[in-house]
């Protein structure tokens, strides 16, 4: 019995030096590789730039809205198109007279608007882009931009304010 346990003592003994020896091992294996790159120094000076995010933003909106509620019958604009100030844009004919078309040609200008142009520009947010389209009264038709009056909206932090000056870069 005395012997058992001496030789079970031993076993257990050179299992653990064993065990020990070998995770030395396998951490000195699996130690990373470091690479370092070597350059040459430079003398010079760090350059030092801010920059701004800006929109632009057009100044004159003139918007083209529907002076009564009707079906658009006539779409003489397209987008992106420059017009002048009082040029036709679109014509719009109410309920009314599309109710009475085939009947008296009487009156044939009753019931029919022409909406003309506000101001000179170009056309931007064309919401009615073809015929056949009922419109209410008040309802937004199109914009017309004024190109003279484009200007660049700059959010600037308050710290940067002394770096910024009216019309230099």
């Amino acid at each position: 019995m005395k012997r058992t346990i001496i030789l079970f003592i031993s076993a257990c003994l050179l299992q653990s030096l064993y065990s020990c020896k070998g995770r030395t091992q396998e951490t000195q294996d699996k130690m990373p590789v470091v690479t370092v790159k070597v350059s040459p120094l430079t003398k010079g000076d760090i350059g030092n730039e801010v920059s701004f995010n800006g929109t632009s933003v057009y100044l004159m909106r003139n918007a083209v809205v529907s002076p009564i509620a009707g079906y658009i019958t006539k779409v003489d604009v397209r987008y992106c198109d420059e017009v002048r100030k009082g040029r036709p844009l679109f014509e719009i004919q109410t309920k009314e007279r599309k109710a009475l078309q085939g009947g008296n040609e009487q009156n044939a200008d009753f019931g029919t608007v022409i909406v003309n142009a506000p101001a000179e520009g170009f056309i931007d947010d064309l919401t009615v882009s073809e015929p056949g389209i009922y419109v209410a009264e008040g309802s937004q038709l199109c914009s017309v931009l004024n190109n003279r009056d484009l200007m660049i909206k700059v959010n600037v932090a308050f710290e940067y304010h002394s770096y910024v000056r009216d019309g230099e870069k």
